[in-house]
């Protein structure tokens, strides 16, 4: 049979050595190593025992006789261990949390005893580790005396909370996971209306100074309609995963009990369109660098000019600006100036370095285009410009519309 008798709840990883947390006891058939043991690549181990020496460090007591292990977090030799259960190795402070320092295991004091002896009072189920700052959450209330239920931190000095609300904690209801990334510390649980805030349900950020809500179901609500479970950030820190009994985060049908939170997809995207005179546009919507799909061509008599009407849109998610550049074989026989409302822009098109204002979603900058068709234009000559919009917020984010102009 397997090693393990019982549930497995947590585990945490420092490299080649794991260790588990859960329900089981005598894992490995190792009498002391009861709730949570270390398998270093080849074999289990307990970590220290009872004081008696026979049995495991954590263990049911007459106060706790339901024992487990829920949480666990690593941080170089020291093992955070989190969950149900009171006295480890007689100490009547290492009550729900402990810490194993690689030889013994040490109550984390710091502040005001609850009534079971320990700072914290309650079960903990998510523990979370940011340098020096230990965060912890579960289901308790005024660890250290004070107004923060449910989540807490130890500096390996003293426990402090995360915010207040109406004299409470901010979080009112079971802490189940716990990520953080830089200054920011993700909470998820079962609770609704974090710091008193409607959207704030299930899951927040605090930001080192509030908490904040992570989006919303469109009707006044949070995101997400059912209780998290579980947190994990992506090596980079920006993009957070949340699995849970969730349904529908923020509306998206196919996100059902996993989901993604991370900065808005910024998307730079410039639309060009030309038209010959008054008549429709072509290119509405058609993006690509040749033109292709997006241009119109006039003639004209000697002497008389082709007007073409250029419109940039942006279709992008943000205001951006674009750059606007003409390109085409220099002739003597055509002259084509641009122009914005009256004033002549024709050589900063062509130098590539005019810029639009700044516009936004779905706004648009218009820009004329005027073919002057010369006395020594032939009969059969043309003139084609090639005018060019980059986005300045991503200059790989290009549109081309083109413009040709004949003789008549």
């Amino acid at each position: 049979n397997g090693a393990m008798n019982n549930w497995v709840k947590a585990i945490a990883v420092s490299g080649t050595t794991v260790y588990a947390g859960g329900d089981f006891e005598n894992a490995a058939g190792i009498a002391t190593a009861d709730h949570v043991a270390m398998w270093n690549g080849s074999a289990w181990s307990a970590l220290g025992s009872d004081l008696a020496g026979t049995d495991g460090a954590i263990k049911p007591t007459t106060n706790s006789p339901a024992v487990t292990v829920d949480a666990l977090a690593v941080d170089g030799t020291d093992l955070y261990v989190g969950g149900q259960f009171l006295d480890v190795v007689g100490d009547a402070h290492a009550d729900y949390i402990v810490r194993w320092d690689g030889a013994a295991w040490n109550a984390m004091t710091g502040g005001t005893t609850g009534p079971d002896d320990g700072v914290i009072a309650g079960p903990i189920y998510a523990i979370a580790i940011s340098g020096a700052d230990v965060y912890v959450g579960g289901s308790f209330q005024n660890a250290n005396g004070i107004a923060n239920d449910n989540i807490a931190m130890w500096d390996h000095t003293v426990w402090s909370g995360l915010g207040t609300y109406n004299a409470d904690g901010a979080i009112p209801h079971n802490v189940w996971a716990i990520a953080i990334s830089g200054t920011d510390v993700y909470a998820g649980g079962e609770w609704l209306d974090a710091s008193g805030m409607p959207t704030a349900d299930r899951i927040a950020r605090w930001d080192g100074a509030a908490w904040n809500a992570m989006g919303s179901n469109g009707a006044g609500d949070g995101a997400l309609d059912y209780m998290v479970d579980a947190l994990a950030l992506s090596p980079s820190g920006a993009d957070l995963y949340v699995g849970g009994y969730f349904s529908d985060a923020a509306g998206i049908a196919t996100a059902d009990h996993v989901a993604m939170w991370g900065p808005p997809v910024v998307v730079r995207r410039p639309d060009g369109r030309i038209r010959l005179g008054t008549g429709t546009y072509a290119g509405n919507n058609v993006y690509n660098t040749t033109a292709s799909g997006q241009s119109r061509t006039g003639s004209a008599l000697r002497g008389h000019t082709i007007i073409f009407g250029i419109s940039i849109q942006n279709d992008g998610t943000n205001a951006d600006k674009f750059k606007v550049k003409a390109t085409g074989t220099v002739t003597t026989k055509y002259s084509v100036r641009y122009y914005r409302g009256t004033t002549d822009i024709t050589t900063a098109v062509v130098a590539g370095t005019y810029t639009t204002s700044s516009l936004a979603v779905g706004a648009t900058f218009s820009i004329t285009a005027k073919v002057l068709v010369k006395s020594t234009a032939t009969v059969g000559s043309s003139v084609t410009r090639l005018v060019t919009s980059t986005s300045v917020g991503n200059t790989a984010k290009k549109d081309a519309v083109k413009l040709i102009g004949k003789r008549k």
